[in-house]
């Protein structure tokens, strides 16, 4: 916007000079097919983002000082299946990226990181976080303190049921690209890099991460395990 917004009300004739920043007329909401607002990010699908007056603004006309008006488009929020809505509402699904300064700060992170006994992700200080991988939304680096690691179950066949169905589904995968499953015990998991603070949003690091799984029941790190990565495997 050119020039600083001002607003005038469509049943008056009087003109008031609005604040200087437009984030200060303008909010983001969501809206599903019907155009009902939504307010929580608890039910998977697509959902209009819409940049609208806020709501002491709702009933005004809004326009650049030289009268011009202001037109918006519209965006798309798509919220992906997860095991467990509330509990990912709750961010127990994700936990903290420890940061770490490049040089010995690496080996004190794993070190901090491993002692937890949970899954875990670890980051440079130094890499670029940008928003669904697109480096036209780049995060400042001190927006970046709430990336964290999604670390979830199987999502279940339907609401409420068991995650059999898909397990055997990989089982069979891993099978026919030649991988002996006979007699092992396994473990799947959905992993992300997400913005636990913008609804679990999907991020990528210009210089990748190091993810941390527990050691399933029973095994140590003397245990001989095979790590499988069903590459091409997205979440709609």
């Amino acid at each position: 916007m050119a020039a600083c917004p001002s607003l005038r009300r469509a049943s008056s004739r009087s003109t008031a000079r609005a604040p200087n920043s437009a984030s200060n007329l303008f909010t983001v909401k969501y809206f599903d097919a019907d155009d009902n607002a939504v307010n929580d990010d608890e039910r998977y699908g697509d959902y209009a983002a819409k940049i609208v007056p806020k709501d002491e603004f709702e009933d005004a006309l809004i326009t650049t000082t030289d009268g011009g008006t202001i037109a918006f488009g519209e965006g798309t929020l798509r919220i992906r299946h997860v095991s467990n809505f509330a509990a990912a509402s709750q961010n127990k699904l994700t936990t903290k990226a420890v940061k770490y300064d490049d040089g010995q700060g690496k080996a004190e992170a794993m070190a901090a990181v491993e002692k937890t006994g949970h899954a875990s992700v670890i980051l440079s200080s130094s890499t670029t976080i940008s928003l669904n991988g697109k480096e036209q939304y780049q995060y400042p680096q001190e927006l970046t303190d709430d990336i964290a690691l999604l670390f979830d179950e199987l999502l279940p066949k339907k609401a409420g049921g068991d995650n059999d169905t898909y397990t055997k589904m990989l089982v069979d995968h891993a099978k026919h690209e030649g991988f002996s499953m006979k007699g092992k015990s396994y473990e799947f998991r959905h992993l992300d890099l997400v913005d636990k603070e913008n609804s679990d949003a999907w991020v990528s690091s210009s210089e990748g991460s190091d993810v941390f799984w527990p050691y399933p029941s029973g095994t140590s790190k003397g245990t001989d395990f095979e790590l499988l990565h069903f590459q091409g495997l997205h979440r709609e």
